[in-house]
């Protein structure tokens, strides 16, 4: 009876976290990432991806003296964050390594970093002109989220960027 007991008890336990599990089977599941594409000559977008389900756009452009930013936010809707998790997990952006090769002159780049549920970290770095499928189509959903942000009234304007920026 005591075994039969602790077996009942001990089951809900065992099966509480289902995540955990796919993930160790190698299916991901993303809390929280960033694009990095701006910098200092250029200007350029950084999008970030918060636990909270919020998607923030940094928006720094180059063409005015100083140089501003403008900050924008936007909730991700659940088949989104699906669609994200869909992406990473079909297109094999867990197996990108960053760029191994220099940059030309004028060439763009962008790192992509994505944190699972279970705390790992995945960071790669590619340039755009000859980028993985893969870590297109994970920068082409980060695209998409910022695009809508930008509809919306800015959260901030200023200058000087603040490059370091990230949402709290």
């Amino acid at each position: 009876m005591l075994l039969l007991l602790m077996s009942f008890v001990s089951w809900p336990v065992v099966m509480s976290n289902p995540m955990v599990a796919q993930e160790e089977r190698g299916i991901h599941r993303i809390c929280s990432g960033e694009v990095l594409r701006a910098d200092r000559v250029w200007g350029g977008t950084n999008v970030f991806f918060r636990p909270d389900r919020t998607l923030w756009v940094q928006e720094i452009r180059t063409g005015e003296t100083p140089l501003s930013a403008r900050r924008y936010s936007a909730p991700v809707a659940d088949g989104r964050l699906k669609e994200l998790n869909r992406l990473v997990n079909e297109s094999g952006f867990a197996d990108l390594s960053d760029a191994t090769r220099g940059a030309v002159p004028d060439e763009a780049a962008a790192t992509i970093a994505l944190t699972m549920c279970n705390g790992q970290k995945r960071r790669v770095r590619q340039f755009l002109r000859d980028a993985a499928p893969a870590f297109k189509a994970v920068l082409e959903w980060f695209d998409q989220g910022a695009a809508v942000a930008k509809q919306s009234k800015p959260c901030y304007e200023g200058a000087p960027p603040e490059f370091a920026w990230r949402p709290e």
